[in-house]
Order: C-alpha cells, then structure tokens, then sequence
C-alpha cells in the first residue's frame, strides 16, 4: 500500500467500519485515530503502519476471502471429515 495523507487514512478508517473482517479493536482503533486527525495531530510512524495493517485486513480482497469461507470450508473439509 502506498504512503496515504492523514485525510486518506481518515476517509478509509471511515469506510471499514461495520465490515464482517473489522475487529472490535481494530473499529475502536480507527475511531481513535479519526479523531486524532479531527484534531489536527499528526499521526506517529507506528500509527500509521497499524492503520496501513488494519486497511490490508480489511481491504475488498479480505473481505471477498471471508465471503468465500465458508463455501471454501464445506468443499474441502467437509467432504474430508465424511
């Protein structure tokens, strides 16, 4: 993922909230980090590199594969236990 502004991550943080791959954590996380940004503070190095890491886990890719598990999981493992 490249470098995002502070607005981008604002804007994306925005849009994971809700999603089925969004943790409890990484939702209360987002929300603080938006409101840091809110406030005009700059983000520290290891804050962006969580927020980065919490895009990736919820990015469209992730939630396609969350999506796919459970036909996934009855196609070979199902079958296996049987």
């Amino acid at each position: 993922m490249s470098e995002l502004t502070d607005q981008q991550i604002f804007d994306r943080l925005g849009d994971i909230k809700g999603l089925p791959t969004c943790s409890q954590w990484a939702e209360g996380f987002a929300d603080s980090i938006r409101d840091q940004i809110k406030r005009g503070r700059t983000l520290s190095e290891r804050q962006r590199a969580t927020c980065h890491k919490i895009l990736k886990e919820n990015s469209k890719e992730a939630q396609a594969q969350l999506a796919n598990w459970a036909s996934e999981y009855k196609m070979h493992h199902k079958q296996e236990a049987n």
